[in-house]
C-alpha cells in the first residue's frame, strides 16, 4: 500500500514507517475478504424411493444416509420404517396383470408410460434442492414409477438424479427387458442416471442364498447413495 502526503514529516522514511504501523489493522480486512471466494450454501437433498425394493431398503437403512427428507411410494408401507418418511400409495393398473387362480402374474408386455398422480407431483414440487429417485427395476411398481416420472416430471429449480438397480439374472428375462426399457427411456430423454447391475454381486461373492444376495444389493445401494 502506498502512502503519500504533502507533509514532509510523513514522507521521511522512519516517520513514514511509524505512521503505517499506527494505521488500524481492520482497514485492510475488507480488501482481503473481498478477494476470497464466498462458499456457496449446501443444497438440500431429498430421497424418493419408488417401488417395493427401494422402499424397503430406505425404510431399513435410511438413517445411515444424509438426506433432508425421505419419500416412499409403493402399494404398501413397509412393516418397519426406521426414518421419518412421507408415504404415498401407488398401485399399478389391474390390466397389467394376468390372473391365475388366486395369483396375479405381470403380463409379458412392455410396461406403459403412465401420467403422474397429482398428489405425488404436488408433493415433489414442494421439495427443495436435489431430488434423488431410487428404484429397483424389473417389476411393475418401481419400473412404472421410474420411467413415468423420468419422462414426465420437470422442475427447473430442482436437480434431478436417477439411481436404479438392474435385476439379478434369476429374476428372469422379462424383468431384465422391463429394466432395460426404463433405463433406455431416461437415456433418450437425457436424464442423469446411474444403474447398478445386481448380477455383479454373485460374480464378486460367489453363489449366495437368495436373502443374502438381496442384502448385498441393499448394502451396495446404501453405499452409492452415501457417496
Amino acid at each position: 500500500m502506498e502512502v503519500y502526503s504533502h507533509h514532509p514529516s510523513i514522507n521521511h522514511p522512519v516517520k513514514r514507517r511509524t505512521f503505517l504501523k499506527s494505521l488500524p489493522v481492520f482497514a485492510a480486512t475488507p480488501l482481503a475478504l473481498s478477494a476470497m471466494p464466498t462458499p456457496s450454501p449446501a443444497r438440500s437433498r431429498q430421497l424418493i424411493a419408488l417401488g417395493t425394493a427401494a422402499c424397503r431398503s430406505v425404510a431399513k437403512d435410511g438413517e445411515k444416509l444424509n438426506f433432508d427428507s425421505f419419500t416412499l411410494i409403493d402399494g404398501e408401507l413397509p412393516s418397519q420404517v426406521n426414518v421419518h418418511a412421507k408415504f404415498f400409495r401407488f398401485i399399478p393398473p389391474e390390466y397389467l396383470y394376468e390372473p391365475y387362480e388366486h395369483v396375479r402374474f405381470l403380463k409379458k408386455k412392455p410396461l406403459p408410460i403412465l401420467p403422474i398422480p397429482q398428489d405425488i407431483e404436488t408433493h415433489l414440487r414442494t421439495l427443495e434442492g436435489d431430488l434423488v429417485f431410487l428404484a429397483g427395476l424389473g417389476r411393475a411398481t418401481g419400473t412404472l414409477l421410474f420411467q413415468s416420472l423420468g419422462l414426465h416430471y420437470r422442475n427447473h429449480t430442482q436437480g434431478l438424479e436417477w439411481l436404479a438397480t438392474m435385476p439379478f439374472a434369476f429374476e428372469g428375462i422379462y424383468s431384465r427387458k422391463n429394466a432395460d426399457q426404463a433405463i433406455n427411456l431416461l437415456a433418450e430423454n437425457r436424464r442423469e442416471r446411474t444403474s447398478l447391475c445386481l448380477q455383479e454381486i454373485p460374480h464378486r461373492y460367489g453363489n449366495l442364498a437368495l436373502r443374502s444376495a438381496y442384502e448385498k444389493a441393499d448394502e451396495w445401494v446404501i453405499e452409492v447413495l452415501g457417496s
